[in-house]
């Protein structure tokens, strides 16, 4: 019994580092997704800023805009382009450890990650829908570390009880049964024929008994297996708690966030046509410098709040498919999908 139990531990042990992996992954490619939406961002803003510079240069010539003007415009485009340069560092940093950490073919190394569409899933209504109306109802009731704590306690008190049994008395029970041949007048043949007939049977029994004295070896195993037995089940019971506690966490998480994106992508909206009527103003001359420039920066900083927003609901949203196994269907599909690019 504790070697099937310490197997099945085994099992569900390897089951957790392939969940754990599947996470990072997950996470590595939203990083790398975020990055490419950030150096995309940066790439904009240098168009905005050029259209600013040159409108600003020709207001500049016509008398109707100062050197100042062109300065600050000059130096805005210029901060962008330095943003510009960190934003595609970033991103190649994280194409290449994408495609090492997938194993994909070494050219992808040399493809310019700008130009990869990326996407990303959307796993928050199926991780509402696991948590449904009442989250407490709703809990896993068993889940890959749940099942590793009760092999392990299992595995525990299977050891304790065979280290109770070696501090017992051993009784063992010997018995022999045989025949004889007896021949007073020394005739062979005749004693050799009564000992295959058993004329004479003869047998005997013994009994031994073997109590151990000192016994420390044995006793020092009692106290480790006891020891093993309280820390298991210690773990199985914190195994249970927690998960009450990150599923309830967690699926107020995934509404909370759910409810941030949304009102990001209205205030994202809101600054897009901020930006969009500050520098039609700005042609006319209704509008000064670091207005315009200041409602792109806006601009841009709320696409970005957007962006990192809807990232984390996604990893709060697979940290609830993870507690509820929705991580063993996305993996079939993940491997179908690696194998083919890989090919």
């Amino acid at each position: 019994r504790m070697g099937d139990e310490a197997l099945g531990a085994a099992k569900e042990a390897y089951e957790e580092s392939v969940q754990e992996w599947m996470a990072g992954l997950i996470q590595l490619y939203y990083g790398a997704w975020l990055a490419q939406t950030q150096a995309k961002s940066a790439l904009e803003s240098i168009e905005l800023r050029k259209r600013l510079v040159d409108i600003t240069r020709l207001k500049s010539k016509r008398g109707t805009s100062e050197r100042p003007d062109v300065l600050q415009i000059e130096n805005a485009m210029a901060l962008t382009k330095l943003q510009a340069t960190k934003a595609r560092q970033n991103l190649g940093d994280q194409w290449r450890t994408l495609v090492s950490k997938l194993k994909l073919p070494e050219v992808f190394l040399t493809i310019d990650p700008l130009l990869v569409p990326m996407e990303i899933d959307n796993p928050a209504p199926e991780a509402l829908k696991a948590c449904g109306p009442d989250a407490l109802a709703s809990v896993p009731k068993e889940t890959a570390k749940m099942k590793r704590t009760s092999h392990q306690l299992a595995a525990a008190e299977a050891s304790e009880a065979k280290a109770k049994n070696a501090r017992l008395p051993d009784l063992q029970a010997t018995g022999q049964f045989g025949s004889n041949g007896v021949d007073n007048r020394g005739n062979v043949g005749s004693t050799a024929s009564g000992a295959f007939v058993f004329a004479n049977p003869a047998w005997a029994l013994g009994l031994k008994l073997s109590v151990p004295l000192a016994g420390y070896q044995e006793r020092a195993d009692l106290l480790k297996a006891t020891g093993d037995v309280i820390k298991a089940d210690a773990d199985a019971s914190e195994a249970v708690t927690n998960i009450r506690l990150d599923w309830l966490n967690g699926c107020m998480n995934v509404t909370r966030l759910t409810g941030v994106v949304d009102l990001l992508t209205e205030n994202h909206r809101n600054q897009l046509e901020r930006a969009r009527l500050e520098e039609s103003r700005f042609y006319i001359g209704r509008s000064s410098t670091a207005q315009v420039i200041q409602a792109q920066d806006d601009a841009s900083a709320a696409e970005q709040t957007l962006k990192g927003s809807e990232v984390e609901l996604r990893m709060a949203s697979w940290q609830i498919q993870r507690m509820s196994d929705g991580f063993k269907t996305y993996r079939k599909h993940l491997d179908g999908v690696i194998q083919t690019v890989q090919q």
